[in-house]
């Protein structure tokens, strides 16, 4: 399955999905893993850190997980909608940052 999105960091990354709608979300995010949320804020700032890359649901080029995917130099895509109901916890998927394509596997 395919997504689209805006592309907000350029990049191309496969990983594990760890879906992130609260703050203790946050604490279960580990090296490497994509995380999907609805936006972000800097109390994301230390599993931002970990990410392999980012998706969000909502936001544009200058939202504060584009921003910081830049800076950390991960893929982000931004305005995915229904991304944290349709990608699941665990779920491998890869993220294009340089089209704002998300395929689930």
């Amino acid at each position: 399955m395919e997504l689209n999105g805006v592309p907000a960091s350029f990049g191309r990354v496969e990983g594990k999905a760890r879906i992130v709608l609260k703050l203790t979300d946050i604490e279960k995010v580990e090296n490497g893993e994509i995380i999907i949320c609805k936006q972000t804020d800097p109390s994301f700032i230390t599993a931002l850190a970990k990410a392999g890359g980012i998706v969000t649901e909502i936001g544009g080029i200058t939202v504060h997980a584009a921003i910081i995917a830049r800076e950390f130099g991960i893929p982000c895509v931004v305005q995915v909608k229904k991304a944290t109901e349709i990608i699941k916890n665990g779920d491998f998927i890869f993220v294009d940052g340089d089209l704002g394509k998300i395929t689930i596997y």
